[in-house]
């Protein structure tokens, strides 16, 4: 049976919206906060408009997550 699977990330920061959107979408400050300590990664693209697809891919020595969005 094929579902389609959500996940909904709700969070409040005290912080400039800017600052925020940043780290979400620049590869450089996503790699800082994103990964657990044994993983890296690897690849990460976005097209962050409305309907736009975001993709993540995370590896280790022992596993790989990838992540996509769709708007």
């Amino acid at each position: 049976m094929d579902q389609e699977l959500q996940l909904k990330i709700e969070r409040t920061f005290d912080a400039p919206i800017q600052k925020v959107w940043d780290a979400w979408t620049k590869p450089e400050l996503l790699r800082q906060w994103s990964c657990p300590n044994t993983f890296e990664v690897t690849e990460q693209s976005g097209d962050f408009r409305v309907g736009g697809i975001w993709t993540e891919t995370m590896t280790s020595d022992k596993y790989g997550f990838t992540g996509k969005l769709r708007g």
